[in-house]
């Protein structure tokens, strides 16, 4: 998966430090670090990932003569090569005959890695190929007896992104299913076995009916699937978005503004001929948003593009840089006519990075070189970002580089990529550090008469606590309790909480709090009791009676109005059907004020005029 786990930053302000976006010359060599493999590096996206202390896994395709065989890389905090790793640093792996290519990686909180890519099988078809290795390089025979993996799903298979969660592993790609190329989504269990729990372990979508690639996957707040990339239109390419159920089936409460309820949501960027939108990366932000991040192209000119949904797949109108317009979606000319972003991170304080490559001419040909922008909330540049303090900056290698993926590394930001057929990497100052939770699961169930919270976080740093917050309308939250959090974890951690004095109607959200003060907050849950005790009164304000109408399961009903010094004014005693019923209270001996009525547990004020 393009950056699996949610990449947020909060933002801490460092006098000392230099400029955000600015090169780290204590990295590599003055701040860059090529590294040459036993062969050729595949042109294809080298992701990268940073694992707990610093060190930093690059996933590529290195030729071995005659075909590329999966290479796994990794390096020290300051990108050396790592001899602990195998020896050498580097790990190759082949799966048959043909070309392996690797295109995505991610970590487990056990430490265990896992390489997802195609193999070539002969006759020009390709199949699923997965890897999983331990910690320290050798494959993990526990996963399909020795750690390899092919899956055909259609009759040509290339998997472009990977996830795991809860011991389960999803690859996205494409597989061709008899007249065009489909979504499809291959879920494993633990010992490499299809998961038959998900649509019988392979799940395809047709989106547009002609070309559709995935090249991302991610996890909703409440564990949903949700996968990203392209799907062509006619001549043009459109951002396409699909929302999985646990079970395999398509999401019908994700459609945008289409009211198919399909569970597909696209998007043309440029409507223009030869609009072709494509969508490399994605992030489910806490509050279940999308943000996706990729290329936009109309007319030969390619620019960095962003779009941001709301999570039933409508366009986030708060969303739209300079444009004015509203529309979700953000696009940004950097220097030439090749700007294509591959990787998207966002930070708590709500700033986005988008991270690719931009064209530029070095006097006798058009290359490429490593670009980053950085954005406010809304989507505007952000200009306190970049050695220019223009919100981006450029990284040149000194040949044709092309940056693929960025992660956060402490305070700073590892970008990774290739020069030439070598891997290339840098590390950019960010006065920031990792926000403390990446938040897997957010839940609330009714038992009985009470709701009990649960969430799950895969990984933890400089976590101080969590508040749970209730609200009655969904906008005016109170804190109900403060639940302490691990602090630092890489492994999947669990918590709850019970409301055991709900509302008819209750709005939940986690509030996740840092040591060093930022927040974040989760999305919200809403629970409600058909059948707990609602009380309305009206008129009120009133002047000589107040009709107060009570819904509450059978049983004895008693109420009481005091006034403002807590002085019992009138009782009555009621019973209680099971039905709403209605009584009526005389109010007119008694002087205008303010009155309190408590019908068994619940009080509301009434005002006599």
């Amino acid at each position: 998966m393009r950056n699996i786990f949610t990449l947020l930053f909060l933002c801490i302000f460092v006098t000392s430090r230099a400029q955000d976006g600015r090169i780290d010359p204590g990295f590599g060599t003055g701040g860059k670090q090529v590294t040459g493999l036993s062969g050729p590096v595949f042109p294809d996206l080298q992701q990268i990932a940073v694992l707990p202390g610093g060190k930093i896994l690059q996933v590529s395709s290195v030729s071995n003569g005659s075909n590329y065989d999966f290479a796994l890389t990794r390096f020290d905090k300051d990108g050396n090569l790592d001899p602990t790793f195998d020896g050498d640093g580097v790990v190759l792996t082949d799966f048959a005959t043909g070309d392996d290519i690797a295109t995505s990686i991610a970590v487990r909180p056990d430490g265990k890695i896992i390489v997802a890519g195609y193999t070539s099988v002969g006759g020009g078809s390709r199949q699923i190929a997965v890897a999983r290795y331990n910690a320290d390089g050798t494959l993990d025979n526990t996963f399909d007896s020795d750690g390899k993996i092919t899956t055909a799903v259609g009759t040509d298979d290339v998997a472009m992104g990977v996830a795991q969660i809860a011991g389960k592993t999803y690859v996205v790609g494409s597989s061709f299913t008899g007249s065009h190329y489909d979504f499809s989504v291959v879920a494993y269990n633990d010992n490499g076995t299809l998961d038959a729990s998900f649509g019988g372990g392979k799940v395809t979508t047709s989106i547009g009916g002609q070309q559709d690639q995935a090249y991302d996957v991610g996890f909703t707040p409440d564990g949903k699937l949700v996968v990203a990339g392209y799907s062509t239109s006619g001549s043009n390419f459109l951002f396409a978005i699909a929302k999985y159920n646990a079970n395999g089936t398509l999401d019908n409460t994700f459609d945008g503004d289409s009211g198919t309820g399909n569970g597909v949501v696209t998007k043309a960027i440029n409507t223009g001929i030869g609009g072709n939108d494509v969508a490399y990366d994605m992030v489910v932000q806490p509050d279940g948003k999308i943000l996706l991040g990729g290329t936009s192209n109309l007319s030969g000119n390619n620019d960095f593009a962003m779009v941001r949904l709301n999570p039933d797949g409508t366009l986030d109108t708060t969303f739209d840089g300079d444009s004015g317009t509203g529309d979700g979606v953000v696009i940004t000319p950097i220097g030439s006519s090749n700007d294509q972003a591959y990787s998207i991170a966002i930070q708590s304080d709500g700033k986005i990075l988008l991270a690719g490559i931009t064209g530029v001419n070095n006097g006798i040909v058009d290359i490429n070189d490593f670009a980053i922008v950085r954005y406010n909330t809304n989507g505007t540049i952000d200009n306190s970002f970049g050695e220019n303090a223009d919100g981006t900056e450029i990284i040149d290698f000194g040949g044709d580089d092309y940056g693929y993926s960025i992660a956060p590394q402490g305070t700073n930001i590892i970008f990774g990529g290739r020069s030439g057929s070598n891997l290339a990497m840098t590390r950019l100052i960010n006065s920031t550090a990792i926000l403390p939770v990446q938040l897997l699961t957010f839940t609330g169930t009714k038992q009985n008469a009470s709701v009990v919270l649960n969430w799950q976080t895969a990984s933890e740093q400089n976590t101080s606590y969590f508040e749970v917050e209730r609200s009655n309308d969904g906008e005016h939250f109170i804190t109900l309790a403060q639940v302490r959090a691990s602090g630092n974890s890489s492994e999947v951690k669990n918590y709850t909480f019970t409301d055991v004095k709900p509302r008819p109607v209750n709005f939940y959200r986690l509030k996740i709090v840092n040591t060093n003060g930022s927040v974040s907050r989760s999305r919200v849950l809403a629970i409600r009791f058909a059948d707990m005790l609602q009380v309305d009164a009206f008129p009120n304000p009133a002047r000589s009676s107040v009709t107060v109408q009570i819904t509450q399961p059978v049983g004895p009903v008693n109420m009481q109005m005091t006034d403002v010094s807590g002085r019992l004014v009138k009782q009555m005693q009621l019973r209680s059907s099971g039905a709403t019923f209605s009584a009526s209270v005389d109010l007119s001996g008694l002087p205008g004020g303010v009155y309190f009525l408590k019908v068994n547990e619940q009080t509301i004020k009434l005002i006599k005029q």
